[in-house]
C-alpha cells in the first residue's frame, strides 16, 4: 500500500532500506556487500581445503590400514604351527584309537582275502588292476596287460579250486 510521499516522489519500504544502507556504508567507509562476498569466498575456500585433508586422511588411514593387514597376514605365514605338546592325553587317546582302528582294517582285509580265496571271488588287488586295464580312458602298456591277463588266470583257476572243494 503506498504511503504520502515525502518530498517530490513516494518511496517504498524496500526503497527506505536500500537508501540507509547505502549511508550506513559510505559512513564506515565499506561495502558491506563486497566485504560478504570476501567473507563467503574465504569460507567456501576453506570448506574446499579440509574436505580435501578429511579425503588425504581417509587415503592414509586406509593405506595404514592395508599395510597392517598385510603385516598380519604375512607374519602368519611366517610363523610355523605350534606342535602339539607329545603328553597331551587327547594325543595320547587319539593315537591308541587310530592304532585300534588300523588294528581291526588289517584283520578285516585279511578276513575277505581268505573268504575271497574259499569262494572264488576276485580280491580287491585283482579286480583294481582289471578294472585299470579295462576302463576306456586308460591307454595300460603291454606290461600292465600282461599283468591283468596273469591276475585274471589265476583268479579263475582258484575259483574252480573252491567250487571243487565246496562240492
Amino acid at each position: 500500500m503506498p504511503r504520502h510521499p515525502l518530498g517530490e516522489k513516494a518511496m517504498t519500504d524496500a526503497e527506505r532500506q536500500r537508501k540507509r544502507r547505502g549511508r550506513l556504508r559510505k559512513e564506515r567507509g565499506t561495502d558491506d556487500r563486497l566485504s560478504d562476498r570476501q567473507k563467503l569466498a574465504e569460507a567456501q575456500k576453506e570448506i574446499w581445503r579440509l574436505r580435501q585433508r578429511i579425503s588425504d586422511l581417509e587415503a592414509a588411514r586406509a593405506l595404514r590400514e592395508r599395510a597392517a593387514l598385510a603385516a598380519k597376514t604375512e607374519a602368519a605365514k611366517s610363523t610355523p604351527p605350534t606342535e602339539p605338546d607329545a603328553e597331551d592325553p587327547r594325543i595320547a587317546r587319539l593315537k591308541k584309537a587310530n592304532s585300534e582302528l588300523r588294528g581291526k582294517l588289517r584283520h578285516m582285509h585279511k578276513f575277505y582275502e581268505e573268504e575271497s580265496s574259499k569262494r572264488g571271488i576276485m580280491t580287491f588287488a585283482t579286480y583294481g588292476k582289471l578294472m585299470k586295464c579295462l576302463h576306456p580312458d586308460n591307454k595300460p602298456s603291454d606290461a600292465e596287460r600282461r599283468e591283468a591277463c596273469a591276475l585274471l588266470s589265476q583268479w579263475k583257476q582258484d575259483g574252480d579250486r573252491a567250487r571243487r572243494q565246496a562240492r
